[in-house]
């Protein structure tokens, strides 16, 4: 039975705190969406605003994750440790639906799509759960090989283009209470993962995702010296010799006092989304901001 450690429950924790029945999206389903595809909120500029659609539990600060499918169709978020999608269909969102394909059972969060649609990672109990592309749904979920989803901890999954996958894990050999992996997906198959040992520290990373072409990762990382607070985002790119740059702290901009997670880019790449909390009072927002941030960065290495 996995046991995450202290650390990466306190700090995930202040992300997924406050849990919601299933009525509570029943009771509100008269709620009208508002279309477009960012329901008709007024895209961000270089600095980061508050992302809260006119969507049951956005207002409420209940939610704690966000994914847009790759054809930009499909939006899903989580409560709790509850998992909702809703359909953009002739030119309009529907309501909220549970994803019952994940299984009912579980403490489960994190997705992440394939970004050619074809595969579906999540947490579940700290291991890495697949689905595939079964027509118009998804397949049931099966974890991944042992050597992915290991004995130990798992947290998040980010796929590349090729379907590699670069995620978290507690397995033995870590530099600190979890560190960055990356597995590479050759013939139909997840090779060994290798520790990106120049992303980690004694410390604590987390929270990683990935471009589709690998142009750049963004991770999190807790108690690092210099960092602006609790947990900061962090950013690298990659390299002619194919390892990957030195990470740089993401800046003030980004990161606050409080504890920083990367969630997804919109399906165009336009757009970065990620989650703040206040610590002190544990509430926690989502944000959004063009990506052009990210890459400013780059030109700094």
């Amino acid at each position: 039975m996995k046991t995450p450690l202290v650390l990466i429950a306190l700090v995930f924790t202040t992300f997924c705190n406050l849990v919601l029945s299933q009525n509570s999206i029943k009771n509100k389903q008269e709620v009208k969406i508002p279309d477009g595809q960012y329901f008709g909120l007024k895209t961000p500029g270089m600095t980061p605003e508050i992302f809260t659609p006119e969507i049951p539990l956005f207002k409420e600060g209940k939610v704690t994750f966000i994914f847009f499918a790759p054809d930009g169709k499909t939006f899903y978020f989580q409560a709790g440790d509850t998992i909702y999608y809703m359909k953009f269909l002739r030119g309009h969102w529907y309501k909220p639906e549970i994803a019952d394909f994940l299984g009912k059972e579980g403490k489960k969060g994190v997705l992440n799509i394939s970004p050619d649609g074809k595969l579906l990672l999540f947490n579940k109990d700290g291991d890495i759960m697949e689905c595939k592309r079964n027509g118009e749904g998804w397949s049931s979920p099966e974890k991944l090989p042992e050597q992915i989803s290991s004995d130990k901890y798992e947290c998040g999954s980010s796929m590349a283009m090729d379907h590699s996958i670069f995620y978290a894990s507690q397995r033995e050999g870590t530099k600190g209470h979890c560190d960055i992996y990356y597995s590479n997906f050759k013939n139909g198959k997840y090779e060994t993962p290798v520790n990106i040992e120049k992303f980690n520290t004694p410390g604590s990373e987390c929270g990683v995702i990935v471009s589709p072409k690998e142009e750049f990762i963004i991770f999190t990382s807790y108690g690092r010296p210099a960092g602006y607070g609790i947990n900061d985002m962090y950013v690298s790119f990659p390299l002619k010799d194919g390892s990957w740059s030195e990470s740089q702290n993401m800046g003030a901009q980004l990161n606050t006092a409080g504890s920083e997670w990367p969630l997804c880019l919109s399906p165009d790449g336009k757009y970065f989304f990620f989650i703040r909390s206040n610590v002190s009072d544990k509430s926690s927002e989502i944000y959004w901001v063009d990506s052009k941030v990210i890459r400013q960065f780059k030109n700094k290495n």
